[in-house]
């Protein structure tokens, strides 16, 4: 017991010593800085041994100081990026919206359309904390529900979760690579479980923002529907830039491209575009996006959405012989935003959103014109 107790007293001393063989060692790096500021190996290791201190701080002006003077600097970029990972602070950001909508043909049909109400609900948590030494952990949560007036069955909720780790792929990308799963409800009664990986390559460079997330999952339906259980895979980007046209504008692009081997009926809900939809199709398509802040709290903005889907060949059965059908689909959905900010204080806006969804299909019976107006109270916590 009296060896163990020697052996730590020497411990701390040695470690109290080299704590200050360090701080001098740090001392005498930064008086050497100061007669020569533009030294990028002196700031760089000055930067390193306050890192080793944990004096990040400090070490973050020394790793930008060597930016300035040396930007092709082999090591300073990886640098600064694990420095602002460790000053990172623990998040929790809240996203809820809650509004009213109209549907003129909700159920998307061809002929014999019937319009409806509906309220609508949505939250989006996004949780990033600290994982590690230089590492994030983030987890989302997505929870949304449409409640429809005249078509009851067609109201729909849905709660999902993915989380997982944020990794620097490289000193400008990061990636969060993530496991999760959701539920449905819809008509009255459950509707789907699902299970996915993401993986989701982020970037911001000189303002603008650009991410791109590769998905697969598997689906099973509630064997009171016509869908059959099956796999799922997308690809999404998105890429927002700021001051395009003028200051205070934003111009967002966002392609996709879809794969479904869910056997069923497709058909559409008024659902965020990630909600996959039943039927065994391979889909591409895009959406642009501008929005442009014309008053000090009112901006207005427009979009084109435009998508071509191709359903797998199927047998018409109502022919006799059967013959095989190849349904396509071109979907054309432009729009209009006006979104009045600081409605009910600094970080809840209200937004009024008009879209026209019109459906081409090379089967007749499958066009469908639909109107969608919303009016939606957006806050972020």
């Amino acid at each position: 017991m009296a060896r163990f107790f020697r052996l730590a007293v020497l411990a701390v001393v040695l470690s109290s010593l080299a704590s200050a063989v360090s701080a001098d060692e740090l001392k005498r790096l930064y008086a050497q800085i100061l007669r020569n500021p533009t030294n990028s190996e002196l700031n760089f290791r000055y930067a390193q041994l306050a890192e080793q201190r944990g004096e990040l701080r400090k070490a973050l002006s020394a790793y930008e100081r060597v930016l300035v003077n040396d930007p092709n600097h082999p090591d300073v970029h990886r640098a600064l990026q694990r420095i602002r990972r460790k000053l990172q602070p623990d998040t929790t950001q809240v996203l809820a919206e809650l509004g009213a909508g109209w549907e003129s043909n909700p159920r998307r049909l061809n002929a014999d359309e019937s319009d409806s109400g509906l309220v609508l609900a949505r939250v989006t948590v996004r949780d990033e904390r600290k994982f590690g030494d230089a590492s994030r952990w983030r987890t989302f949560v997505q929870l949304l529900g449409d409640i429809y007036f005249d078509s009851g069955d067609l109201s729909y909720g849905y709660a999902g979760a993915y989380t997982g780790p944020v990794i620097d792929v490289t000193p400008t990308i990061a990636m969060h690579a993530a496991l999760g799963g959701g539920s449905a409800y819809f008509d009255h009664r459950h509707f789907f479980n699902e299970a996915t990986a993401n993986l989701t390559f982020e970037s911001y460079l000189e303002g603008a923002f650009y991410m791109v997330r590769v998905r697969g999952g598997y689906r099973a339906y509630n064997d009171f529907f016509p869908s059959n259980d099956g796999a799922f895979a997308d690809i999404t980007g998105k890429f927002s830039f700021p001051n395009v046209l003028g200051e205070g504008d934003v111009f967002i692009l966002t392609p996709w491209l879809r794969w479904s081997d869910i056997g069923g009926t497709g058909f559409s809900l008024l659902t965020p575009s990630e909600q996959v939809q039943p039927g065994r199709f391979t889909e591409y398509g895009g959406k642009i996006e501008y929005y442009r802040r014309v008053l000090e709290q009112v901006s207005v903005g427009g979009s084109i959405a435009v998508s071509r889907r191709n359903y797998r060949p199927t047998a018409d059965l109502a022919v006799i012989p059967p013959v095989e059908v190849k349904r396509r689909d071109l979907t054309v959905v432009p729009g209009a935003t006006v979104i009045f900010h600081q409605v009910m204080g600094y970080q809840t806006d209200l937004r009024a959103d008009y879209r026209f969804e019109r459906n081409n299909s090379n089967l007749a019976a499958r066009d469908y014109d639909n109107h969608i107006a919303t009016l939606m109270l957006v806050s972020r916590h």
